[in-house]
């Protein structure tokens, strides 16, 4: 399936939760709970498939980091799984492990997906900015991970892990924003006009 026939898909999906949630609420009820999985089952593959969108672009480049691509459409797939088991009740008993798993997952795949578009190109960048981008991605993955090990471990943490956590989400949000912009001051290739 093409990228444009998949944001199609995509689109249309968008559509038809927003004409559901319309309906419910138009008609004076209340959205009843299977109405509202499967919304909410809707806008989960909706979300995940975006960031799959992401890791595609990435893996059917061939660049170096299309096993980054890979990755994050298989972290994607992994989350949109474990939501939807959980949406529609599979484990509601009191062991929590479904949601550390969907958790875990659901971390991996924003980060590997926001990695993809970030080291997309990432030859074609300056120095600067494409320190910027391992930067921004290598926080992002410390971040998740970090999450994943209190989670498994159920560790609550201390202030100084506080500490490092803001730090890490600082950095990764500087980069967020830091790393288009340093595109827009490199220099363009003869002939390719301005913007």
């Amino acid at each position: 399936m093409t990228r444009e026939r998949t944001v199609q898909i995509l689109v249309g999906a968008l559509c038809v939760i927003a004409l559901i949630a319309i309906i419910a609420v138009s008609s004076g009820g209340e959205i009843d709970e299977t109405t509202g999985r499967v919304l909410l089952t809707a806008l989960t593959f909706s979300i995940l498939t975006l960031l799959g969108l992401a890791g595609n672009s990435l893996h059917e480049s061939g660049e170096a980091w299309s096993w980054l691509g890979a990755a994050s459409i298989g972290f994607c797939f992994a989350a949109a799984v474990s939501l939807t088991a959980l949406i529609w009740g599979a484990g509601e008993s009191s062991d929590d492990n479904g949601w550390k798993l969907a958790l875990i997952f659901s971390m991996y795949a924003l980060a590997t997906s926001h990695g993809s578009l970030l080291l997309r190109h990432i030859d074609e960048r300056s120095d600067a900015g494409a320190l910027a981008r391992y930067a921004t991605f290598g926080c992002a993955f410390i971040l998740a991970t970090i999450f994943t090990g209190a989670l498994i471990a159920d560790y609550e943490g201390d202030e100084s892990d506080e500490q490092i956590i803001l730090v890490l989400g600082i950095l990764y949000l500087l980069g967020t924003v830091v790393s288009p912009l340093l595109r827009l001051g490199e220099s363009r290739p003869p002939g390719e006009a301005e913007d």
